[in-house]
């Protein structure tokens, strides 16, 4: 009884909630006041995933994907050039191909265009070409324009928008949606387009967490796609530049291509890997709950130094090493099993919400006791004076 009785006691409710109510006021303060508007956009863009990824990359040996092959055009600038790369990738019979370029209307070079054109029309059944959305609408939340290959009005080709967010302001790029509205209608993401070439429906998705979990992807250069045809038989090939620092991206492995940064989204796609986010509110729950029983274990602290000898007291009462080990051992456990979740069963819990609201239990503990404190000797100050 006396177990429950302190479990429940409403001193840890109060402290609680008290560590909710700072942590309100604070996101408020920080995300509606306009000169602290750099920080709130650097929160936003914050995300223990990127330290979970980052960690599987470094101790985990990557396996090479055996289901997507990249190949490296960087050096090809010539469209007759890259028309035959496309057919001679063609010949080596993939499962499908996905171009990660963009065709910008018409050159001088009447031969180069001819040849590239032909190439197009003959791997077309077969291959997604990348379109960009433009002009985004915050307003509306859609794109007013499209940017695309300038012979898709005559050759009948499967195209997606290559753009990996909605309105390109996120500098770190950990999702990728599926589809986006425009004024020319519902547009479909490259790597959701290249994925229904064999057999993958991504239509019931919005948006995708992509899964940076350790992985390979072969990369053969333009110039040896004849020599490893065989590595590319029955595989889904992304043509697209690896070197061109115009097309490198922040990813939380770090600068990436854009070719490479597909690759991760359409494996996230055929083999049903995305990250699962639990919502902000369930979140905020679980934070609360963490929140209460640190300010259990904070009690139980207590109870311990005031229960030990003079010295002894006032030696953990003024170094506060119990409390400090107490946190040492506490945040770190609570950040070792979102781990385990996230690596077990691809489950994330926004640990930045969680992490700090657990950061201000102590604070708010001692502003409770505080309050309490003064409100007791104000309490003995009118039974004296009655």
């Amino acid at each position: 009884m006396r177990i429950i009785k302190f479990i429940f006691h409403r001193d840890h409710l109060f402290v609680t909630l008290l560590t909710g109510l700072i942590v309100m006021l604070l996101t408020v303060i920080t995300f509606k006041t306009p000169a602290l508007s750099p920080v709130a956009k650097a929160l936003k863009n914050i995300s223990i995933t990127d330290l979970f990824f980052s960690l599987e990359n470094k101790y985990i040996k990557a396996d090479t994907c055996q289901s997507i092959v990249i190949v490296d055009m960087t050096e090809l600038h010539s469209r007759a050039d890259i028309g035959n790369l496309l057919t001679e990738i063609n010949d080596a019979q993939p499962k499908a191909i996905g171009v990660d370029l963009i065709f910008e209307g018409e050159k001088d070079d009447l031969e180069g265009n001819v040849i590239l054109e032909q190439a197009v029309e003959e791997v077309s059944p077969k291959a997604v070409f990348t379109n960009k959305l433009t002009n985004y609408d915050e307003k509306h939340k859609r794109f007013g324009a499209l940017v695309a290959s300038y012979f898709r009005d005559v050759i009948p080709i499967t195209e997606g928008y290559a753009n990996v967010t909605d309105n390109m302001e996120n500098s770190t790029i950990r999702d990728l949606t599926i589809t986006q509205m425009s004024t020319l209608g519902k547009q479909s993401s490259f790597a959701a387009q290249v994925a229904k070439k064999v057999g993958i429906k991504a239509d019931g998705k919005k948006n995708l967490v992509i899964n940076y979990s350790p992985v390979v992807f072969r990369v053969i250069p333009f110039d040896k796609v004849y020599a490893n045809r065989s590595l590319l038989k029955n595989k889904i090939v992304l043509v697209g530049t690896m070197t061109e620092e115009q097309d490198m991206h922040l990813t939380p492995l770090g600068k990436m291509p854009g070719v490479e940064i597909q690759a991760y989204s359409l494996l996230t796609l055929l083999e049903h890997k995305d990250i699962v986010y639990v919502s902000t509110v369930a979140s905020i729950v679980i934070g609360f709950i963490l929140c209460y029983i640190y300010e259990l274990l904070f009690s139980l602290v207590a109870i311990f130094v005031k229960t030990r000898g003079e010295k002894t007291r006032i030696f953990l009462t003024e170094s506060r090493i119990m409390l400090n080990l107490l946190s040492f051992i506490y945040i770190p456990g609570i950040s070792l099993l979102s781990y385990f979740l996230f690596a077990k069963w691809n489950i994330y819990v926004d640990m930045v919400i969680v992490l700090v609201m657990v950061a201000f239990v102590g604070l708010s503990r001692r502003i409770y006791n505080a309050f309490v404190k003064a409100l007791t000797i104000d309490n003995k100050r009118n039974y004296i004076e009655h």
